[in-house]
């Protein structure tokens, strides 16, 4: 049986961009023990990648530093070890730990330099296919690797699955703010996943059933919580038992996150309300504006603008309680912003905004159901990641996106769904 282990530490939506490379590792060799190693912030995504009765992975890592993660890692006698950071920090824990093959991907982060710099009409399609060519080296893979049945099936396009556990959190959240919800999706029995902690002596190992990574768990409250697991797997309904008819059909539930990382990748707020004060009282659409703390000031800017009755939940939830918040929406509108690459995996309905970025840099969402809004002009993309200021002091992408193109892509999808 071989024992892989991937590394990619951060950020949100690189992580989930990952998912392809690790599902289908998983696929050709279903025999294989996978193991990821994250930093402590992203590990509750890993823990939605595969079903939740079969997790695609087995051990999820945190990472601290080279040298403390260096022992555990090699305690565990890897065959195959691939880096899906590339970055100092890797490259160097990948000459310190001990594997057979080692492998780390191609960012092609000349040719996003050259894109930048207008230097060639080069564009990339998607980076999940940079981590996908990193299985091409491992031999029992290779073999089996059909490219063409990966890119006709959309194979490459992630996915996560939403916790049983966090969508009944979150249901209780928005009960709290009496935010209408459909019912709960068909579910299966929740599996444990193992984490490793460095803390511990080398042979030991913590797990933890879904509790977060903060929180120490003794032996008796894991066999408590084990058999509350158990009485909890019982009365989940099945994919053979009928669901609760569903309440509030009649109200769409409108994701809004207004925030990114860098001020160039966020679209105006002025025109992001302007936007949903076109959308008529009679679409019963609920706003709830999302996102992590840093977000709280947008929200309430859009609150003072609106008129509309708004929903603040930024800073509400944990990693996996936003997934499964986002799950439970019926339309997603963000930024170029690790929410998006969320809804892409989920597949839901949404629309990204693309400013100082830009698609052809390998970061589109890759959902069917997502409409990408970028102006391109000459100075798109200005940068890889975005910045704390535009060069021409006007964010002239965002300007030739106006909230009426938004409004039209948002009244397709609303006619989509209220035609299901």
């Amino acid at each position: 049986m071989k024992k892989i282990l991937f590394i990619r530490l951060s950020s949100l939506g690189d992580i989930i961009l990952t998912e392809p490379c690790v599902r289908i590792t998983k696929e050709l060799l279903p025999d294989a023990e996978l193991h990821y190693l994250t930093k402590p912030e992203y590990s509750e995504i890993i823990e939605n990648f595969g079903e939740e009765n079969d997790p695609l992975i087995n051990k999820i890592h945190l990472w601290q530093n080279e040298y403390k993660i260096k022992k555990n890692l090699n305690h565990e006698k890897y065959d195959i070890i691939i880096d899906l950071q590339n970055k100092f920090c890797t490259f160097y824990l990948m000459k310190l730990c001990k594997a057979k093959l080692k492998i780390t991907y191609q960012k092609q982060h000349l040719t996003r330099r050259l894109i930048v710099l207008k230097l060639t009409k080069k564009t990339i399609d998607s980076v999940v296919w940079n981590y996908l060519n990193t299985l091409y080296k491992i031999p029992e893979i290779k073999e089996k690797f059909d490219i063409k049945k990966i890119e006709k099936e959309l194979l490459y396009y992630p996915r996560l699955n939403p916790n049983i556990n966090s969508i009944s959190e979150v249901i209780d959240i928005f009960s709290m703010y009496n935010i209408p919800h459909t019912s709960l999706p068909i579910c299966h029995p929740i599996q444990p996943i193992c984490h490793s902690d460095p803390e511990r002596s080398e042979g030991e190992e913590s797990q933890r059933c879904f509790v977060p990574q903060h929180d120490k768990v003794e032996t008796n409250q894991l066999s408590i919580l084990n058999s509350q697991l158990s009485t909890l797997n019982s009365q989940l309904p099945t994919p053979h038992s009928p669901l609760p008819t569903p309440i509030y059909k009649s109200h769409i539930i409108v994701g809004i996150f207004p925030g990114s990382q860098h001020f160039t990748k966020q679209y105006p707020i002025e025109r992001l309300v302007n936007f949903h004060l076109d959308i008529p009282n009679e679409w019963n659409c609920n706003y709830l504006v999302m996102g992590d703390w840093k977000d709280k000031h947008h929200a309430i800017q859009i609150k003072a603008l609106s008129e509309m009755k708004i929903f603040d939940l930024t800073g509400a939830f944990t990693l996996k309680q936003l997934i499964a918040a986002v799950s439970l929406c019926d339309i997603i509108i963000t930024n170029d912003s690790g929410p998006m690459h969320i809804a892409a995996a989920l597949k839901k309905p949404q629309i990204a905004i693309f400013g100082a970025t830009h698609p052809k840099l390998g970061f589109r969402p890759l959902n069917t159901k997502a409409v990408t809004l970028h102006a391109n002009i000459k100075c798109q993309p200005c940068s890889l990641h975005g910045g704390k200021s535009c060069r021409r002091d006007n964010l002239y992408c965002f300007r030739n996106i106006s909230s009426d193109e938004v409004f039209e892509n948002f009244k397709i999808l609303y006619d989509e769904i209220s035609e299901i």
